[in-house]
């Protein structure tokens, strides 16, 4: 039998596809056969699928610059860091290079908030999802979010699928 908060928490979920209008008709089929506890279990679910949709796809990936010390020079030289370091008799130089990696901060916030979710003594049922998607997540790090400025996030052609996922886990924080 289907209970009343069931279908409460599926109609909460209907809306949400239909506000954000990206979420593909196989997730709905998928969601439509299961009854959830409370609203945190439907954003665990929603969120541990699209983490791991987004690691099957290939997390983006941007260049973000890097301060290292290094023997020699690399990228950009850092004057003035390099010269405290000589100074100490390092042989070091402090160089910014950029970086090209998937830890950035669109990654960030899903991981935190997946994170969140699995912390949550409101979530029982979804945790073996969330555990597996935050493993795909593993070389992203955990971020504040309190400090995020949500108005400020920017969306092109090549990271506009991540909009639903991030609205979604503005929703949980």
């Amino acid at each position: 039998m289907i209970s009343k908060n069931s279908i409460y928490i599926k109609n909460i979920y209907y809306m949400l596809s239909y506000a954000f209008q990206d979420l593909p008709s196989i997730e709905k089929d998928k969601l439509d056969f299961e009854s959830f506890e409370n609203i945190w279990e439907l954003f665990a679910k929603i969120l541990s699928n699209g983490m791991l949709n987004l690691a099957k796809r290939g997390l983006h990936r941007e260049y973000i610059e890097v301060d290292e010390e290094i023997v020699g020079v690399k990228g950009k030289l850092n004057f003035k860091d390099s010269i405290k370091f000589f100074t100490q008799n390092n042989l070091k130089t402090i160089c910014t290079i950029d970086e090209y990696t998937e830890n950035i901060l669109f990654n960030q916030i899903i991981k935190s908030a997946g994170h969140i979710l699995f912390k949550s003594s409101k979530v029982k049922v979804s945790k073996p999802n969330l555990k597996k998607a935050l493993f795909a997540f593993s070389t992203v790090d955990i971020i504040d979010l309190k400090y995020i400025e949500w108005d400020r996030l920017r969306f092109n052609k090549l990271n506009n699928h991540y909009r639903l996922i991030l609205n979604i886990c503005q929703i949980i924080f």
